[in-house]
């Protein structure tokens, strides 16, 4: 290129001495041959005519048509320059984009809207596009601003706020190295100006402010309220209500004007894949998303916990989805910890399949909470067997302690249930024939007191309810449970050997709190235990008038018997 621009400027020169001398010789010939030679022939006048000419029009045209080659690559290079310059302002809006992942291609339809309502007004074709480049750079200065202000979501102290505020300042500064064919950095600096004056950095007011900066404040307000909602008519709405609403305080009349007479047309629904995410803008909010995640359930020993904090972020993420997490294995993205599937994350959303990055955000949140869910279940299952009794699988006492805890303030009855001479089962039978005796006494307390709120096993030999049944309810299931266990078949063998005694202590009849209703209960029990010491005799010679009220019952208790199962 450098070699033909030079050629065209040595041309002039060689072809003007190159006809200088030509023409001079020939005239001279033709001159001396009409002076000399009287009768000249016209085919010889003709051959010296034409030696003096077409040199001259050979020369012409070779200069012509090297001109016009050379100006066909020059314009080829502007045009090269000119894209290759299109294509940096793109890039760069592309990392303003990258840094605040919440308005996902905000630039470019700032841009677009900018041009539309610029093209609407009438502008020049100068103007039209140093509002273009304007309005996809009028962010720029946000790459100096830290990210952790770009993306707090809480509001921002006055030293933040006062050093987000710098960035159309900055921007105009980073504009100002770039040689523009047009004006670009004034409408970048005013672009946070305000009509009447009380916007930043300058306070400018009226026609003060470029044109460019009140066209691109109209299309910046009315994309930042759409983006962060969903896409709907009532969203549209919205945003052109808020236009509307700053017309001739922080908006130019004129610009909302026409912006209002257009914006139907222009705007459209982010499906158009003209806007789609770059890669390390996609990777870079799958990164905050872990990282946010991460400290939401940093500390949480909960699984509930750990859900909802997965839930909330999905559904960030993924606008306009419904996102469950159910434990075990189902349908759906899969939570996986030690090669075994522990979770599933369900994600439905109606108005649009999920796109292949949507279930990659998904994906990397289930890889996120797999350990910390895991150890939430192993701690869950923890208390949970901490509160449970492994022979008969009824909470312990500290399941009772802590119900107990939880009740306060609250009318309910407690039950004490101890097994009377349990000790001659296991001293005769063994202890296999004593743990399986307790595990059928477990599974009759269950089937009596239907409506406990809670039954368990003390230790030992001892069972506790407790009910907000009545007392007169209360009694008719403490009678119904002492003849299941008394004449429960599998215990005919050694049913002699031993008995159940019962005291019962209300809240708050007979006690004002836990603590005195247990002592009461338990004093009630070992004055009927006593009784049944005393007239143990009596009771064993009554044994066979029970007979006929165990054949009674026998068909039910078999029946209870069958869903009780012993360990082994």
């Amino acid at each position: 290129m450098n070699s033909e621009l030079a050629q065209i400027g040595r041309i002039p020169r060689a072809v003007c001495i190159a006809l200088i001398v030509w023409g001079l010789g020939g005239t001279f010939a033709i001159i001396w041959a009409n002076v000399y030679l009287q009768r000249l022939d016209r085919p010889v006048f003709a051959v010296l005519l034409l030696s003096v000419v077409l040199p001259v029009l050979a020369l012409s045209f070779y200069s012509y048509h090297l001109y016009l080659r050379t100006l066909d690559k020059l314009k080829r290079h502007a045009m090269e320059m000119g894209d290759s310059f299109s294509s940096t302002l793109s890039t760069l809006a592309l990392a303003i984009d990258a840094r605040d992942t919440r308005t996902h291609g905000h630039t470019h339809l700032v841009q677009k809207y900018s041009r539309a309502i610029a093209e609407a007004m009438k502008l020049d074709r100068t103007e039209i596009k140093a509002i273009g480049s304007a309005a996809l750079l009028h962010d720029i200065g946000k790459l100096a601003i830290p990210d952790y202000i770009l993306t707090k979501r809480d509001s921002l102290t006055r030293e933040e706020t006062r050093k987000f505020r710098m960035h159309p300042q900055l921007g105009a500064d980073i504009i100002s190295n770039i040689k523009f064919p047009f004006p670009v950095a004034d409408s970048i600096m005013a672009h946070h100006e305000r009509f009447d004056g009380t916007g930043y950095p300058k306070g400018l007011a009226g026609s003060e402010i470029p044109i460019g900066a009140r066209v691109i404040a109209v299309a910046d307000a009315f994309d930042g309220y759409m983006s962060d909602r969903v896409e709907s008519r009532d969203t549209l709405e919205g945003a052109m209500r808020l236009v509307r609403e700053g017309s001739g305080t922080a908006f130019d009349p004129e610009v909302v004007r026409v912006w209002e007479s257009i914006y139907r047309e222009v705007v459209v629904w982010s499906t158009d894949t003209s806007i789609a995410k770059i890669p390390f803008q996609q990777a870079k909010s799958e990164l905050e998303v872990l990282e946010s995640l991460g400290q939401s359930i940093e500390g949480i020993t909960v699984v509930p916990g750990i859900f909802f904090a997965a839930r909330t972020r999905i559904t960030k993420s993924i606008p306009g989805s419904t996102v469950a997490i159910e434990r075990g294995e189902r349908e759906g993205v899969p939570v996986v910890f030690g090669g075994k599937v522990i979770a599933t994350i369900s994600i439905e959303r109606p108005s649009a399949p999920l796109n292949e990055d949507e279930f990659r955000v998904a994906h990397a949140v289930a890889a996120k909470i797999a350990p910390a869910l895991s150890n939430a279940m192993a701690i869950e299952e923890a208390r949970r067997e901490a509160t449970v009794d492994k022979l008969t699988g009824l909470p312990n006492r500290r399941a009772f302690e802590l119900a107990s805890a939880s009740l306060n303030r609250q009318h309910f009855s407690i039950v004490l249930v101890d097994v009377n001479s349990f000790k001659a089962v296991n001293d005769n039978f063994g202890h296999n024939t004593g743990d399986a005796t307790l595990v059928r006494i477990a599974a009759h307390l269950r089937a009596a007191f239907h409506d406990a709120q809670l039954t368990c096993r003390l230790g030992g030999d001892e069972f506790l309810v407790l009910s907000f049944a009545t007392r007169r309810n209360l009694r008719a299931q403490i009678r119904r449970f002492r003849r299941m266990v008394e004449w429960d078949p599998a215990h005919e063998s050694y049913s002699r050997l031993f008995s159940v005694s019962c005291g019962v202590a209300s809240i708050p009849v007979d006690a004002k709190n836990v603590e005195q209703a247990f002592q009461c209960a338990d004093e009630r029990m070992y004055a009927i235990k006593a009784r049944i010491k005393r007239f143990s005799r009596r009771k064993r010679g009554s044994r066979p008038a029970q007979s006929a009220a165990r054949k009674v019952l026998k068909q039910e208790v078999q029946i209870r018997q069958s869903t009780v199962t012993v360990p082994e």
